[in-house]
């Protein structure tokens, strides 16, 4: 993926990855949060045949895990997807019972 703040040169994010985007110039950082955010067109993305695509089609801003993010929310149901794959029927059976002994 291309990503172009202007009026600098468009720089290649790795798809896949995690990219962490560091910045000194409070300014810039402003502008990039608000183009991730889809708050402002401050952020152009492209995919590596240079097709220009929406920011959240090709982005997902996850912003100050400590300040926005409720990190439950968004990994929660894939955890237990995956849960599920890994245990075996007794198991689940074993974990449903435990929880709810828990609650009561």
């Amino acid at each position: 993926m291309k990503l172009t703040y202007y009026s600098y040169a468009p720089f290649d994010v790795p798809t896949g990855r995690i990219t962490v985007v560091d910045t000194g110039a409070l300014n810039i950082c402003h502008d990039l949060v608000r183009g991730l955010r889809n708050d402002e067109e401050t952020l152009h993305v492209a995919t590596d045949e240079y097709d220009l695509k929406e920011v959240n089609q090709l982005c997902r801003w996850y912003g100050d895990p400590l300040l926005e993010l409720d990190l439950n929310a968004v990994f929660q149901r894939k955890l237990q997807v995956q849960l599920l794959k890994v245990l075996s029927d007794q198991q689940t059976v074993q974990l449903t019972d435990q929880f709810q002994q828990l609650l009561t």
